[in-house]
């Protein structure tokens, strides 16, 4: 095999077959000046391609980050920000999802904030907050309000990862949680056990959030589409971990996890654990 066709071979391993194959071995170079020649050509072909493939994936990585992207196409591995600052635009197909930006907010008036195929709409006083679907047409809302006794939110904010939508408001007398999930297009609220006076920032895995509010830790994950509440006990100051697609808190012992599955917490008392287990590896059981 020629110098020519190892490098062409190389090249198409490495990106799973979807670049390029030189299957005819061309002429082999006569002298060392023009094999070098050739091998230098080939690698740059190689660089190349390399090159347009880590722009490709980084395109496609940052559509999946936003909202309004097509389902089936979320689940992006970034974090996602909060929500008053993101919305630059992007490519698509047919040019479908490019940003089209802010319009309203004059006085008394609604705040839209239009993304891919998302219009996302805060009412003039805060007293809600609608998702609205663009398509299929004629378009679709899902809504949620806040009641005006417990103190109008001072303002709405979110951050998102493409596969869920949580909102971020600060109120004097937050009493909720709220996400949104693209794919059925729908919000998830859970109650606070107890009323939260300013903002509550989730933070994010792949399929899974997290807050801590003092002794509870609300999850959420997208598989069950389920909340599960944890109330720790009194001292328990870790903080939860969040993975991909986990959450885990753990103190002297006693782990905690976020079953995204079933939406429930998990305890487990690891030395009561370990103790059986060399209890069933003394008796021979598995």
């Amino acid at each position: 095999m020629t110098k020519t066709l190892q490098v062409n071979l190389v090249a198409f391993v490495m990106f799973g077959g979807v670049l390029w194959a030189q299957a005819q071995d061309p002429a082999v170079p006569k002298s060392d000046a023009e094999r070098q020649a050739l091998m230098g050509q080939e690698f740059q072909r190689v660089q190349d391609a390399m090159k347009q493939r880590q722009r490709e994936m980084q395109n496609l990585a940052q559509q999946q980050q936003r909202p309004g992207f097509p389902p089936g196409g979320s689940g992006g591995v970034g974090r996602g920000g909060n929500g008053g600052g993101f919305g630059g635009g992007f490519g698509g197909p047919q040019g479908r999802y490019t940003n089209q930006g802010n319009f309203g907010g004059k006085p008394g008036e609604p705040r839209y904030r239009h993304v891919g195929d998302v219009v996302y709409v805060t009412s003039a006083n805060n007293d809600s907050f609608t998702v609205f679907a663009i398509y299929p047409r004629p378009g679709k809302s899902a809504t949620v309000r806040f009641p005006a006794e417990d103190g109008l939110p001072r303002s709405i904010n979110w951050t998102n990862n493409g596969a869920m939508f949580a909102l971020v408001v600060d109120a004097p007398k937050l009493k909720r949680l709220d996400v949104y999930i693209p794919n059925v297009h729908k919000w998830y609220s859970q109650d606070l056990k107890q009323p939260h006076s300013g903002a509550m920032t989730p933070i994010m895995g792949n399929t899974v959030l997290a807050y801590r509010d003092g002794r509870y830790v609300y999850a959420f994950g997208t598989v069950a589409n389920k909340w599960g509440v944890l109330e720790l006990p009194e001292g328990f100051d870790a903080e939860p971990v969040v993975g991909y697609n986990d959450v885990k808190i753990e103190k002297d012992g006693h782990l905690y996890e976020f079953n995204t599955n079933k939406g429930e917490w998990i305890h487990t008392d690891l030395r009561e654990a370990i103790k059986a287990a060399i209890e069933r590896e003394t008796k021979g059981e598995k």
